[in-house]
């Protein structure tokens, strides 16, 4: 059997979890829309590794 290239989730494969007016907001951003350009995974690794800083959460 060939190995999926799909990524497993959790929850909502839409929404990912996020509330809804952040999820909009996320999608609406100009960033988001440009990493449809990334076309592998290793220009993904690569996108984190270089633009984030943190994934922290502590301000909710």
């Amino acid at each position: 059997m060939k190995p999926s290239n799909k990524l497993e989730t959790w929850g909502n494969e839409t929404t990912m979890n996020l509330n809804n007016i952040v999820f909009q907001n996320v999608q609406a951003s100009p960033y988001f829309k440009s990493l449809y350009e990334l076309k592998t995974y290793h220009e993904v690794i690569d996108e984190v590794y270089n633009q984030v800083d943190n994934l922290g959460m502590s301000h909710f």
